[in-house]
């Protein structure tokens, strides 16, 4: 058999790939690593961006929930702002009694309903809204 020059370079590259071959498999998994961590940041975006879009959904909410009007809630005690929690009942600061039914509202930008006598959905305006949820709510009656 004869040995020409291609077997030789063939045998060298061989060689080098055999000794490499660590090195290789390495940047093969860190390309797969890479790539794996790149989707799921864009996952993240992806997710991010949809609940930005869902919380500028819910602030809309808020500000048309104050523009339509709402009964402006604080703490009977401390004439401070009410903080709603879902499944509480709140009490009406100008007539003291407590509510059934209706839009609570509190100077913080916090809205509610009052279903049944009980808070649900709670929605907070975006500090986008909040200077526009802020003039409407100062127009309510009993605002503080």
């Amino acid at each position: 058999m004869e040995l020409k020059t291609s077997h030789i370079l063939i045998g060298v590259l061989f060689l080098v790939f055999l000794g490499n071959g660590d090195r290789i498999a390495g940047s093969l998994g860190q390309a797969s690593t890479h790539q794996q961590t790149k989707s799921e940041f864009s996952s993240d975006r992806r997710e991010a961006r949809q609940t930005a879009r869902e919380a500028g959904k819910r602030s809309k909410i808020a500000l048309d929930r104050v523009k339509a009007g709402c009964v402006p809630i604080v703490d009977i005690e401390t004439q401070q702002p009410y903080y709603f929690n879902e499944g509480t009942r709140v009490q009406d600061p100008v007539t003291g009694r407590v509510l059934d039914q209706g839009i609570v509202c509190n100077s913080l930008g916090v809205t509610a309903e009052v279903v049944d006598g009980q808070i649900t959905d709670v929605i907070l305006v975006s500090p986008e809204h909040k200077a526009e949820y802020v003039g409407h709510f100062t127009m309510q009656h009993g605002a503080k």
